[in-house]
């Protein structure tokens, strides 16, 4: 199954160190505008968000730092919170 013939996650995101909720929707890499929140599918955070629940915790790199992250919720973005 190709990649946009699947369904990616919209994901709310916490991150662990700061508190800071944030939104994060996996697209395809040529769809990608990380101004608007949408990261590629081929980013290292990316690839760990794949398939994970809510309540999950992930470590991995986002903007070149290591950032541990908790999944709050799927398929909506934080209202009033800025995408990071």
């Amino acid at each position: 199954m190709s990649t946009s013939e699947r369904d990616l996650p919209i994901l709310t995101l916490r991150n662990m160190e700061t508190g800071e909720m944030f939104g994060y929707h996996i697209v395809p890499d040529e769809a990608a505008d990380i101004a608007r929140g949408q990261y590629p599918e081929s980013a290292d955070l990316s690839q760990k968000l794949i398939g994970k629940t809510t309540g999950a915790i992930v470590t991995s790199t986002f903007r070149g730092q290591s950032i541990t992250v908790e999944v709050i919720g799927h398929g909506a973005r934080v209202i009033g919170v800025e995408d990071a």
